[in-house]
């Protein structure tokens, strides 16, 4: 009789055991298709020159996945949880059947994007106590796939912190450039409530510092602390949601994004680098037949690469503006089936160099798509998506004269190497699907 209870407190024992080791949260990523040009050949995507994104329905061309993994590690009768996660993402051309990780023939990217350990403390109303290389709070216009706001890389910090009416949070990451080393401290709060219901705020303040080691080569005129500026203000509307951002950064925080520049200066006259940044992100769902995306950006920068070197100023991509404007309707035939046209353009135009037209481009995707029934995000972003597509874009003379799809010829021979020749337009079509979970 005590070897039975013996064996049923093993059995018992192994078997929370194996309900620890095994409890496992799976979510991902992941669009894949084939492709090909109406001029022959492989799929081109269509981008402005040296523009920071693309619409992308229709217009994507490589199999992209991200696999990511959360295993609660500990958790006591306190809600006081310790819990893991990891990201690994693999990126590639998709030209053959068998791509090699790592080596082969064709590119391939195999890459960690997030390995992180917090700890939820129920004592601090749940607030989050991490370290490590994690995705955090990224803002993002889907149509495009632009990651606006997004201080991600390795750091540590305090997240859902409780501010009574809202929350915040206190973070630092870090950069690496030799043996030199930015820190971004990243400050922020979130959820702020205006009055009559008009919304809510997310506001933030990053501080980039500059940690140069003595002896090091580091430009005299380097901001040794860059701030960068962002908030953002969200309201409910028309079954959907209106994001309106303002950015706006100078010195080493001047492109606006997780990846400094190293030596930048923000107060010494032609050497002064800064941007601002406009981005507003609207999807409407009004009815059950109808949902929408609307994206528009425009971004002003000055030397924003290379603003200690006087001798880069008139590079053409240095100081310009940019500016986007593009909506991606959908008409849902059924739970099943929905019809989308994305229609977008965009151009980049130059404020040095001897060359400041625009670059434009304009693009028009249709797509016919299969997908389950809406979910609670509503039906615009209800994945995953099996689709159908053609597009269609035509760019002027400036973008050819910068080179797309290797026209930077046309001007002079009327020829090209590219899929294009020299035409200013081409088309492309295919099948693509894409998921998250």
């Amino acid at each position: 009789m005590k070897l039975k209870r013996i064996v049923v407190v093993l059995a018992i024992g192994l078997a929370g055991m194996t309900g620890r080791a095994f409890a496992l949260d799976f979510h991902g990523y992941v669009r894949t298709g084939i492709a090909g040009s109406g001029a022959g050949g492989q799929q081109q995507c269509f981008q402005a020159p040296n523009a920071d994104f693309k619409f992308r329905l229709g217009n994507e061309c490589e199999t992209y996945l991200e696999t990511q993994f959360d295993q609660t590690m500990y958790k006591d009768r306190s809600g006081l949880e310790f819990k893991f996660s990891t990201m690994i993402s693999y990126k590639t051309s998709q030209q053959q059947d068998y791509q090699a990780i790592p080596g082969g023939e064709q590119p391939n990217e195999l890459a960690v994007r997030q390995v992180w350990v917090g700890a939820v403390v129920p004592g601090l109303n749940n607030a989050l106590f991490w370290a490590g290389k994690r995705y955090f709070q990224r803002q993002d216009v889907h149509m495009i796939d632009f990651f606006y706001w997004d201080a991600s890389g390795p750091g540590a910090g305090i997240e859902d912190i409780d501010l009574k009416w809202f929350k915040g949070a206190v973070s630092a990451f870090q950069n690496h450039n030799g043996q030199r080393q930015m820190w971004r401290t990243d400050f922020r709060v979130y959820g702020v409530p205006l009055p009559a219901e008009l919304g809510t705020i997310m506001a933030g303040i990053d501080l980039f510092f500059d940690s140069t080691p003595h002896g090091s080569t580091a430009a005299d005129s380097r901001s040794k602390i860059s701030p960068m500026l962002n908030v953002q203000h969200t309201y409910n509307l028309l079954g959907g949601r209106n994001k309106l951002t303002f950015q706006y950064g100078t010195g080493s925080a001047t492109p606006l994004n997780n990846y400094p520049q190293f030596d930048n200066s923000n107060g010494n006259g032609d050497l002064d680098s800064r941007q601002y940044r406009v981005v507003e992100d609207l999807v409407i769902n009004p009815f059950d037949q109808f949902s929408m995306g609307f994206t528009f950006v425009y971004a002003d920068y000055k030397n924003r690469y290379y603003g200690n070197n006087p001798a880069n100023n008139t590079q053409t991509y240095n100081t310009a503006h940019e500016l986007a404007v593009g909506a991606r309707p959908i008409y849902h035939f059924s739970d099943l089936v929905s019809l989308a046209v994305e229609a977008g353009y965009q151009s980049l135009t130059p404020q040095g160099g001897t060359d400041q037209d625009a670059r434009a481009l304009v693009k028009v995707t249709p797509a016919l798509i299969m997908h389950p029934a809406p979910g609670p995000g509503g039906a615009y972003f209800t994945r995953p998506e099996i689709r159908l597509f053609l597009t269609y874009a035509s760019w002027n003379d400036a973008a050819q004269r910068d080179g797309i799809f290797g026209q930077n010829t046309c001007a002079t021979t009327s020829q090209s190497t590219g899929v294009y020749n020299c035409d200013k337009h081409g088309v492309t079509f295919g099948a693509q699907a894409e998921s998250w979970w």
